[in-house]
């Protein structure tokens, strides 16, 4: 599997070639080269291609910069908690530091014991599980 900025690139360079290949085609058309009808229906397809491809080119920059955001997180939380490898004591700065939420579910009886879920939710990576 290709990576993303590859594939990015290559339907970036397709969107600009069906450019090069419209602006051509228009050409033969004003000289007489082809007929109005075929060019109508090769501009028609091209154009339909070229929307496709817009919208794929805005999806693909978009999974870039969400991946490139998830990559930072990653390694602002990393040299947060690179601070806390030898903890000796939880406090409140520690946890609002570390940790961005907590959630807990209602108890549940289970087997004749009671069961509570607790969630934690890092900051800058959210749930681990």
């Amino acid at each position: 599997m290709q990576p993303l900025s590859t594939v990015l690139k290559r339907t970036q360079d397709r969107y600009q070639e069906l450019d090069r290949i419209m602006k051509h085609l228009y050409e033969d058309s004003v000289a007489g080269r082809i007929t109005n009808n075929r060019f109508q229906k090769l501009s028609a397809e091209f154009e339909a291609e070229q929307i496709e491809l817009g919208k794929q080119i805005e999806n693909k920059k978009n999974k870039l910069e969400t991946n490139w955001q998830t990559k930072m997180d990653f390694f602002t939380w990393l040299n947060i908690i690179k601070n806390y490898a030898d903890i000796q004591k939880l406090d409140r700065n520690v946890i609002s530091e570390l940790i961005d939420k907590i959630t807990v579910s209602e108890s549940k009886i289970v087997g004749g014991e009671k069961h509570v879920d607790v969630t934690i939710y890092y900051r800058f990576i959210g749930m681990i599980h």
